[in-house]
């Protein structure tokens, strides 16, 4: 030992010393550091191990201060001791290694994959600190091979916490230039499919963002787990010029859809706020850094994000801030040359989150004017449209008009100058302005506001579509109106004459003449009243021919829809009689598909408020679905309109338009059900559920996703209770090339809801048998053949449970698949359906159970050479013997042993000994 006369004494007072307080740990590695010049690095090296050794057994439930302190010592001892070489090269430029600190990794890495699960926790865990010191040191290839070896085996360890301290150790070797980067991989697979939430997360954050990292970074913002996403939008936040706009939105709309407080309260106070610095701190380009615009449904999904960014943002900011961004000028309106998709949305957010706070309601005036003015502003932006090069330019003229209207609504119409104004403005665009359905629908809107009687609105609509449809001409109409005006003129003068005549006769007492006068006078007033009235019939009339292109018609049927889509109207009035005759109803058989959808479209709303336009809707919407099954030519947007109808109609009024079988007629009992599913008219309700389930299967995924969505919501309705139709959705949902996600989705939120649907436990225990063993007996080629069959029995089992309120229902269905196994007990399905039994959460005693256990009795005996088979129906038997003698509570749910187990921390209560042998420890 050279000098040192103990190295163990020295040693053991430096380790006691060590774990009591961080202060010391600077001069003992300085220690440490002297004791090579005294002795040599192998008996240096075996002296440390015994004191380094104790601290890898030590429980790793433990959080005991002075365990974390020894850890951080040895972790602070091997940077001392490798900042030594940090500027020492050799000659081949290779990075050279400590010798100690080369000695303690290697004893390190040979025993982290040992049986015992502390020492594998704690010799990880010991790495990873050490690799927290030496981040800004050099280290050698070789070196950082043989960790990342040892660490990647670590992350199939059967512990959590070993995993993840592997994963923190991992995270500093990625390259993220090398496509092939194994850890990279690695961790992506975790991301993907590893059932622990923990270690998703961990993964979520140490990540390298490449950019084949992102979508699953993306992905994982719908994660079950709150931490995982938590995790993902933490990532996202530091990086949004790094997304692609698509990748942004998708970011937002997560964002703005997650239940958790917690993500809602992060999203808020962090991540917008970043996003919002990353794109200069300004309101319209953070907009326009998610924008898209190619179609109506992107400028719909634009407007919602940006409603949610910036009623998130404006709580954070001070409202002169706020009201400054608007960018107005000296008349409170926004110049022509600056109203854009941005500057007009964030105006009408803005107005509306003032109009929303009471207490900040005056200050309107900074950024409105009068209204008559502003509707003076909005008539020469539409009079003035710029140039429409592109789709994109209308769609963003349109976007623009239909904010302003919409911030028209928040004016008080109490001032008749500024509601007349209002009046006129809404009629000159609609009946001049080219417009899409939704900016109809605003302009509409005010004019409820205006004319809040229904009738009296729909009577205003149908002189507005008369008026456009049979337009006047206004050279005709001025030669009119100055005839009329010449001969009222010649009366007017000849009554003038006539009054001076009879004011001389009765000056000069000619009574007689004057009374001949006064009846001349009675006449021509009667003349004069006749020709005004004359007049108004004859200008009124239409003096040319009715419009029919197809601009004038869609345009028409686009304000029809308008009226109707109002709320207020829930029955037919005169007015929308008049409507439907017509206007729409003579436009349903026309030529073109657009008229022909948006009339069919209108008839369906009309539809919706009255049944007896119903009777005949029903079939009317039903021959486009029956001529495309049929193979006939059809327009996909008038099979849409006519699919969404049907389920509407179906929704709204159930079997009441099903027509009731005459009471005298002599069907039979078979005949009579039939009849029952057959409208008035003759359309079956059958046909028409076959019709949608067929079309979920069309190669165009629009219509899928019509026909599958109208399906789910007829299920939820509770209009149709078929468990072959379940059945035929739940395989929808779990085909693995089914492309249309977004349907998938819907399926999947309609299970989420089936649980309240009343008869549902009922129809799902048929729809779980039909749906397996569908899966079971699918053709090898089959795109079903790779799907887990264990997994989906396990899902429509625990959907089965939920919202159950009696366990009987539950011992019914394993007497049901008792029976199944018996009738069949040599068949593939035998298998899966004995493991069903062993997933019911079965825990309260019932008079079935005896029956049941003499039914598995039975069954053990039938498929005594089915051993796999035989286990699970030894197994339930023994459950059932186990609630009959005793009742447990129910478990909710299993939770993983990982998570479960190691989140029950022991403390440290005393000082450990350093330098004594745990006589416990093998």
């Amino acid at each position: 030992m050279g000098n040192v006369k103990n190295l163990e004494a020295e040693f053991e007072e430096i380790f006691n010393l060590a774990q009591l307080s961080s202060g010391s740990h600077q001069k003992s590695a300085e220690k440490i550091k002297s004791f090579l010049n005294l002795v040599d690095v192998d008996t240096l090296f075996e002296t440390f191990k015994t004191y380094v050794i104790p601290i890898l057994l030590v429980e790793s439930k433990l959080k005991c201060p002075y365990v974390e302190r020894l850890i951080e010592f040895i972790a602070f001892t091997c940077y001392t001791l490798k900042q030594t070489l940090n500027t020492v090269e050799d000659t081949d430029d290779e990075i050279a290694e400590h010798p100690l600190v080369e000695k303690i990794f290697s004893f390190l890495l040979e025993i982290q994959h040992v049986s015992n699960y502390n020492v594998r926790y704690r010799t990880c865990q010991l790495i990873n600190k050490i690799l927290d010191y030496l981040v800004d040191l050099e280290l050698s290839i070789e070196f950082c091979d043989n960790i990342e070896k040892a660490m990647l085996e670590r992350l199939n360890d059967p512990k959590l916490e070993v995993r993840l301290e592997g994963i923190l150790a991992l995270h500093r070797f990625q390259e993220i230039e090398n496509p092939l980067d194994k850890i990279i991989d690695t961790f992506k697979t975790l991301i993907e499919h590893d059932r622990l939430a923990k270690i998703r997360r961990l993964c979520v954050s140490k990540i390298a963002l490449r950019e084949d990292v992102i979508p699953l970074i993306l992905s994982k913002l719908r994660d079950v787990d709150t931490g995982v996403r938590l995790a993902a939008f933490t990532r996202l936040s530091k990086v949004p010029r790094s997304l692609k706009i698509e990748q942004r939105r998708l970011v937002l709309l997560a964002a703005s859809l997650d239940s958790s407080d917690k993500i809602k309260s992060y999203i808020e106070s962090t991540m917008l706020p970043a996003w919002m610095m990353h794109f200069e701190d300004n309101f319209h380009i953070f907009m326009k850094a998610i924008r898209l615009d190619a179609n109506e449904s992107d400028v719909k999904g634009t407007n919602n994000l940006s409603e949610f960014i910036l009623k998130s943002l404006f709580k954070s900011k001070p409202l002169d801030t706020l009201i400054k961004t608007v960018g107005n000028n000296e008349n409170r309106l926004i110049p022509y040359d600056n109203l854009n998709w941005e500057s007009s949305n964030y105006w009408r957010i803005l107005v509306q989150h003032i109009k929303s706070n009471l207490n900040l309601e005056d200050r309107l005036e900074e950024i409105l004017p009068e209204l008559v003015h502003f509707c003076s502003y909005i008539e020469g932006f539409y009079n003035n449209f710029p140039e429409e090069k592109t789709i994109t330019d209308f769609l963003e003229n349109q976007f623009i008009l239909k904010q302003l209207f919409t911030i028209a609504l928040e004016y008080d119409l109490s001032d008749p100058s500024g509601r007349n104004a209002l009046q006129c403005l809404i009629r000159n665009v609609l009946s001049n302005a080219v417009l899409t359905l939704s900016t109809v629908q605003v302009i509409i809107k005010n004019l409820e506001r205006i004319i809040p009687t229904v009738e009296l609105r729909a009577r205003y609509i149908n002189e507005l579509i008369s008026d456009i449809m049979y337009p006047e001409s206004e050279e005709d109409g001025l030669k009119l109106q100055l005839e009329f005006q010449d001969k009222l003129i010649n009366l007017k003068n000849d009554l003038a004459t006539i009054s001076r005549m009879q004011e001389s006769a009765i000056a000069e007492k000619d009574y007689l003449l004057a009374e001949n006068l006064e009846k001349k006078m009675e006449n021509m007033n009667s003349l004069v009243e006749s020709l005004i009235k004359e007049k108004d019939a004859t200008l009124e009339q239409p003096a040319s021919v009715k419009k029919s292109d197809k601009a004038t018609l869609v345009k028409c049927l686009d304000i029809a829809a308008g009226l109707l889509l109002s709320p207020e109207i829930t029955k037919m009035t005169s007015s929308l009689e008049t409507l439907k005759r017509d206007t729409i109803y003579n436009l349903i058989m026309h030529e073109n598909p657009s008229v022909q959808a948006k009339a069919m479209r209108c008839y369906a709303l009309l539809c919706i408020i009255d049944k007896k336009t119903a009777n005949d809707g029903i079939h009317l919407f039903y021959v486009p679905i029956s001529a495309y099954q049929s193979e006939q030519e059809c327009d996909i947007q008038i099979l849409l309109v006519c699919i969404s109808a049907i389920v509407d109609l179906l929704r709204g009024f159930g079997t009441q338009l099903i027509a009731a079988p005459e009471e005298k007629s002599d069907l039979s009992e078979s005949q009579r059900e039939d009849h029952q599913r057959h409208f008035f008219g003759g359309t079956s309700l059958t046909n028409i559920i076959q019709a949608l389930v067929d079309l979920m299967d069309d190669e165009e995924i629009q219509i899928q996703e019509t026909a599958g969505h109208g399906l789910c919501c007829l299920v939820l309705s509770n209009i149709i209770q078929s468990p072959s139709l379940l059945s035929r959705l739940v395989l929808k949902w779990c085909n693995p090339y089914d492309q249309s996600q977004k349907l998938k989705q819907i399926i999947g939120v309609t299970f989420q809801q089936l649980s309240q649907v009343a008869g549902f436990h009922r129809q799902w225990e048929n729809t779980i048998l039909i749906t397996l063993k569908s899966l079971i007996y699918t053709p090898s080629d089959s795109p079903y053949a790779t799907i887990d069959v264990d997994s989906i029995a396990k899902f429509l089992v625990a959907l089965l449970e939920v919202n159950l309120e009696d366990e009987e229902v539950l011992y019914n269905f394993a007497m049901r698949v008792c029976q199944e196994i018996r009738n069949k007990p040599r068949s593939k399905q035998v298998l899966t359906f004995s493991k069903i039994l062993n997933m019911l959460h079965l825990t309260v005693e019932n008079s079935v159970i005896d029956e049941l256990l003499t039914t598995c009795d039975e069954l053990r005996y039938l498929i005594h050479n089915n051993k796999a088979t035989t286990l699970q129906i030894v197994k339930f038997m023994g459950k059932l013997n186990l609630i009959k003698g005793y009742q447990g509570p129910r478990a909710v749910s299993a939770n993983n042993s990982d998570e479960s187990d190691d989140d029950s921390d022991v403390q440290c209560t005393e000082v450990p000994a350093i330098g004594e042998e745990d006589e416990d420890e093998e």
